[in-house]
């Protein structure tokens, strides 16, 4: 595409030009980015939304660049490539924080875990766990309990139920500073035989149900 190689051209030096255009360049890889995306060339699309962030990133335009590195996430999910669905998001996070953006930077991470719950659920859970951290440095108990119900609701599809109950029993301080007990029952989806009496037997008695199996 043309503008990806206008890009390359903004960032040579010579004789006339001592110094790289890097927001000139960012801004064709971008417009290359969507022009490759159009054409369903995945591949390329990815590379320059990198290469857009890359320079964003060296003129401190931190949002343009962690918007260009999501975009990046977005996309390689259409190539199946889940490991850099994950990386990609992380990186995003990194720099929408940096911009101070932090909700933004969170729900990056949200995004990017729904997409590997079901390939990479380990993962899936990290990311998870990152965006509840986020939300807790903000001092939004509220958002960290859905962030937090989400990775409950992933460790009973596992079978993690040692875990879920850890996870449960965490949440139960983060609705209540979030002011919504209520949905504190809320039952996990997606585990056979996992309902209400489930939910309310772990924060009663601090464990699995008895006969349940415990995951790892």
């Amino acid at each position: 595409m043309s503008s990806g190689l206008s890009g390359d051209v903004s960032l040579k030096t010579g004789l006339l030009k001592w110094n790289p255009d890097y927001d000139e360049a960012a801004d064709y890889y971008n417009k290359a980015a969507v022009c490759y995306k159009a054409a369903r060339q995945h591949v390329q699309c990815v590379q320059c939304y990198i290469k857009a962030s890359d320079n964003y990133r060296v003129c401190r335009s931190y949002f343009a660049a962690a918007k260009a590195l999501e975009h990046a996430c977005l996309t390689s999910k259409e190539l199946g490539e889940f490991d850099n669905v994950a990386h990609l998001a992380e990186r995003a996070c990194k720099l929408y924080r940096d911009n101070g953006t932090v909700d933004t930077a969170a729900l990056v991470l949200d995004k990017a875990a729904k997409i590997v719950e079901g390939t990479r659920p380990q993962r899936a859970a990290e990311l998870y766990k990152q965006a509840v951290d986020i939300a807790l440095c903000e001092g939004q108990p509220r958002r960290a309990a859905e962030y937090q119900t989400k990775l409950c609701r992933l460790y009973v599809r596992l079978r993690m139920l040692s875990d879920a109950a850890e996870a449960l029993r965490t949440n139960i301080s983060f609705f209540r500073d979030g002011d919504f007990t209520g949905e504190l029952c809320t039952p996990p989806s997606g585990g056979p035989g996992v309902r209400r009496s489930w939910c309310q037997e772990v924060l009663v008695s601090g464990g699995p149900p008895s006969g349940g199996r415990a995951g790892s």
